[in-house]
């Protein structure tokens, strides 16, 4: 393992060391004051960039896996910093609902048959209660069979039927959830993952959601299909171990280009293709300077 260590670096050298070496961890310590034996805060020169909104500038793509924060603000800097990594979770939850809404508000009924009705209802809520599986094609020919219980009058009328299909999928509630992974719980594939398949090669991360059965088989169906461009914006490379095939090279370098762009939309700047850092802080206020053995590691 290589160590770099920056000691009171200029907010410009911060920046070209970061670039040059895309670390995949970094640690910072505060001042370390003669007559004060907590540490400080972190200050670089005249430049004091221990607050959470200045300090997150500073980190730039590629992310590294873990930051780890010796200074008195370290929690605030963190929490705030995590709370970022929900925003972007969100954005991708909401273009995933959106993409699906659009897939099955202009969805065709192909056929119904009659069918047993599902296991975990109770059978005397069925009274004059027909179920019926339906098969469905969605506005991207995605085929998907489902089953539905309603009245006869519903059941039996195409129009009516595929109306309160469209309806219940599109109105009822939101199909596609983040799934939130505590730090102790992250899987392995928390580290960046790497397959010649996938974005050309590119680093990847995992994100676990939860959507129905049907909901994932549209999303593996559009993954497939190479004129179908929706799911690259939201830098979404695979679908469930299936590579989204209209992703290539030319995406992959125009998000890294909008993700090192600072001046960009921060919700691009933070793009999917980086995964965010965890974020560790230490109780600062609790190690006094004789306790310390480490310098800023870069």
């Amino acid at each position: 393992m290589q160590v770099h260590t920056l000691i009171n670096p200029t907010v410009d050298q911060f920046l070209e060391a970061q670039r040059a070496l895309q670390p995949r961890f970094m640690y910072f310590q505060g001042q370390q004051l003669d007559k004060e034996e907590e540490i400080g805060r972190l200050v670089w020169g005249d430049a004091d960039v221990s607050d959470p909104q200045i300090f997150s500038s500073l980190i730039c793509p590629p992310f590294p896996t873990i930051v780890y924060l010796e200074v008195p603000s370290g929690e605030k800097i963190a929490q705030s910093l995590q709370s970022k990594d929900s925003s972007i979770l969100n954005s991708l939850e909401d273009g995933l609902n959106a993409l699906l809404n659009i897939e099955f508000r202009w969805c065709k009924l192909q056929d119904r048959v009659s069918a047993a009705p599902p296991l975990h209802v109770d059978s005397t809520l069925l009274d004059g209660v027909v179920t019926i599986c339906c098969d469905i094609t969605t506005s991207s020919s995605s085929h998907v069979s489902l089953l539905h219980s309603g009245s006869p009058q519903t059941c039996f009328d195409d129009k009516l039927l595929e109306k309160h299909i469209k309806k219940e999928l599109i109105e009822s509630r939101r199909l596609v959830r983040v799934v939130s992974v505590s730090e102790d719980d992250r899987p392995s594939s928390a580290e960046p993952l790497t397959s010649m398949s996938v974005a050309s090669g590119a680093s990847t991360f995992e994100v676990l959601m939860t959507l129905p059965k049907w909901a994932a088989q549209v999303l593996k169906y559009l993954a497939q299909e190479t004129s179908y461009k929706s799911l690259v914006p939201l830098g979404i490379a695979s679908v469930n171990g299936t590579p989204v095939s209209s992703f290539d090279r030319q995406d992959v370098d125009r998000l890294l280009f909008f993700c090192t762009n600072q001046d960009e939309d921060e919700a691009i700047a933070n793009g999917l293709y980086h995964h965010p850092p965890r974020w560790s802080a230490s109780l600062a206020k609790d190690r006094v300077k004789g306790n310390m053995v480490s310098k800023p590691a870069r």
